[in-house]
């Protein structure tokens, strides 16, 4: 039989505890797995998977080896995009809860122009492309949809390239102020119609103040297409 140096079987003793005690602290990679997965499963919707990466923890943190599924969640006023945090946490007979730092980025495809565009360009399909980017550095919004665009128009100039934001884009304008219009008044079996007078500009679905000439009393109406306005009767 062959004896080991004792020194050589130290090593093997100590190793031995060592693994033995390793075992009865939580792996830090499952608890990163476990932050990563449940924001993806945020995003199992998605056309596009998001990338996500979650951020390394202190090697030195030791937390019990959990005896219950870890659960994942999102601390108030997180949000599941952009650099972001996910709250672990284990609910067994060691309870304990952490916070790891996770970073998602989410690609679609966004309308950009494709061309530079002057203010009150009345926008067509061939004045947008649709461009990958990571929606989480357009903290100003995006369009995805070109149809959502089309027919409308540019409150300011856009550059080549630039995304296009929710808030550069207005209903072309088929009504405006001081202009003479079609005031039409509906009720169950009514029909009503009579000229009057646009106090306000308006694009489609917009509600602006008409002045009946008649009765030279103001009213409220929705703009339903050029030079027309429906009212309540």
């Amino acid at each position: 039989m062959t004896l080991l140096p004792s020194s050589l079987l130290l090593g093997f003793l100590l190793a031995g505890q060592a693994l033995a005690a390793d075992s009865s602290y939580q792996n830090l990679t499952g608890i990163r797995q476990v932050a990563s997965q449940y924001v993806a499963s945020l995003h199992s919707a998605r056309s596009h998977p998001p990338q996500i990466t979650a951020g390394e923890l202190d090697p030195r943190l030791r937390l019990a080896a959990c005896t219950a599924r870890l659960e994942a969640f999102l601390p108030a006023g997180a949000r599941a995009q952009g650099n972001t945090t996910v709250g672990v946490r284990c609910n067994g007979q060691s309870p304990w809860q952490i916070y790891v730092p996770v970073a998602v980025k989410i690609f679609d495809q966004v309308l950009v122009a494709a061309h530079p565009l002057a203010r009150g360009t009345p926008i067509t399909r061939d004045d947008v492309r649709l461009v990958e980017r990571d929606l989480t550095t357009l903290p100003f919004g995006y369009v995805l949809d070109p149809a959502k665009v089309v027919g409308y128009q540019l409150k300011q100039p856009v550059a080549a390239g630039s995304v296009l934001l929710p808030s550069q884009i207005e209903g072309a304008q088929l009504v405006r102020r001081g202009e003479s219009v079609v005031i039409i008044g509906n009720s169950p079996g009514l029909t009503v119609r009579m000229q009057g007078l646009a106090l306000g500009d308006g694009a489609a679905g917009d509600w602006i103040k008409v002045r009946n000439p008649l009765t030279k009393k103001d009213i409220s109406g929705q703009v339903t297409t050029e030079g027309e306005v429906q009212v309540k009767l």
